[in-house]
């Protein structure tokens, strides 16, 4: 019963709406389900448009490099000429001399201009920090053809540690002195323009030395503002049509309860209904017996004999036969219900005209 006094009142009063305000509900739920269900399609079909940024035009410019050294004379490890190419470590006595082959490369497109340059880079660090630095340019074979970009340049290894074990002294080692071959690469494309760093440092330890080949590169792109369709908002045209097939069906159903008859005594029934409904948790049915000598008391309304029967902890009973509604405490009868109908039948004698509060 309790669940039903949650769910029952709420139906039964849609009802009375309806027979009240008819025609008025049937047009509001018919024209608000067209509505959902017209923007439902709208939406589905008909979806707009966004504006994105899309990169387009990339060019990616690269520059990649080889590491190699000639074996002189004084070697007895290689024979004279051989060239040894990016290994992890060249001795100096015999390959003194590095040479960095520079490769550049432009995908979709082609370059403008290329000038790759080199250069030799000293510097005293100290806690991450640089006290002291020098630079050189370094000379450079540049070659620049239809099918190639490149460019070649040749250092003298052991010039560098020499300089190198110099600057330490100077600095009473106080320093770190590091060596850094650079390659500075400014370039133009059919599209671009701008400059790749390629950086080769060199570690010399003691009779040999480190020089690992570099790369550099990097897209670009060209950023383009186009508009394009947008994904229907599915979750959206859902509940749409949700609502517009709720709003049809409620004015189905309102039309078929407009559409009989709509007197005064069938509103009271239904709020007979209602009433009931509300209190269904404090209500058994049952018979009332029509041999009793209580008092009879008549209260107004539903409501104040469900107060009634909450405050002495006791049940209302309801009547079907009778369409009545009573309340027994000790020797009184409260009861709702049809006077001429239930008091003529049970029989209890002269009707009070108020209730009388117990002692």
């Amino acid at each position: 019963m309790a669940d039903w006094s949650r769910v029952l009142p709420g139906a039964l009063k849609c009802k009375r709406f309806c027979l009240r305000h008819g025609w008025t509900a049937v047009t509001v739920l018919a024209v608000f389900g067209v509505v959902m269900i017209g923007l439902g399609a709208y939406t589905g079909l008909a979806p707009g448009t966004e504006t994105v940024t899309e990169q387009r035009g990339a060019q990616t410019i690269t520059a990649e490099s080889n590491v190699s050294a000639v074996v002189g004379p004084k070697s007895a490890l290689w024979a004279e000429g051989t060239r040894l190419e990016n290994r992890p470590a060249y001795l100096l006595r015999d390959s003194p001399n590095a040479t960095i082959d520079a490769r550049f490369r432009v995908s979709n497109g082609e370059f403008s201009s290329v000038d790759p340059t080199f250069r030799l880079e000293y510097r005293a660090v100290r806690d991450g920090e640089t006290i002291w630095s020098e630079s050189s340019p370094v000379n450079a074979t540049v070659e620049q053809n239809a099918d190639r970009v490149a460019a070649t340049t040749t250092v003298n290894v052991s010039a560098v540690a020499e300089k190198i074990r110099a600057r330490e002294a100077d600095t009473r080692k106080a320093a770190s002195v590091r060596a850094t071959i650079v390659l500075e690469v400014p370039y133009e494309t059919d599209r671009y323009d701008g400059t790749l760093v390629a950086k080769f440092p060199v570690s010399v330890d003691g009779t040999a030395y480190e020089l690992d080949p570099a790369s550099a590169s990097e897209t670009r792109t060209t950023p383009v503002q186009i508009e394009r369709p947008t994904e229907p908002n599915v979750p959206l045209v859902v509940v749409l049509l949700t609502l517009g097939t709720l709003g049809l069906l409620g004015g189905g159903a309102a039309y078929r309860v407009t559409r009989g008859p709509s007197s005064e005594a069938a509103l009271l029934e239904l709020e007979r209904r209602i009433e009931h409904a509300r209190y269904a948790e404090w209500i058994s049915v049952g018979e009332f017996p029509t041999d009793l000598s209580q008092e009879l008391v008549r209260l107004e309304n539903l409501d104040d004999l469900v107060n009634l029967a909450v405050d002495a902890n006791g049940r209302v009973i309801y009547d079907r036969e009778r369409d009545a509604y009573a309340v027994i405490r000790r020797d009184i009868v409260y009861y709702v219900g049809d006077r001429a109908e239930v008091v003529s039948e049970w029989q209890f004698g002269k009707v009070p005209t108020q209730v009388e509060n117990e002692s």
